[in-house]
């Protein structure tokens, strides 16, 4: 009985390994995509100020 106890308890200490490992790569993966979503939005900003300015100049050609 205490050897099928020492195993449970093993197992359990793996899974719980697994399972942090797993929320730390979660973790990091969220940051990579808050990351990317920040980088996407400025340059979605950034091609904004483009279009405008080039709306700009397209308006002194026209007659």
């Amino acid at each position: 009985m205490n050897a099928q106890i020492a195993s449970a308890s093993e197992e359990q200490t793996a899974v719980a390994e697994e399972i942090s490992l797993s929320m730390t790569q979660i973790a990091q993966a969220v940051d990579t995509v808050a990351d990317d979503a920040q980088s996407g939005a400025h340059t979605a900003r950034s091609l904004t100020e483009f279009g405008d300015r080039l709306g700009g100049l397209v308006k002194q050609f026209r007659t």
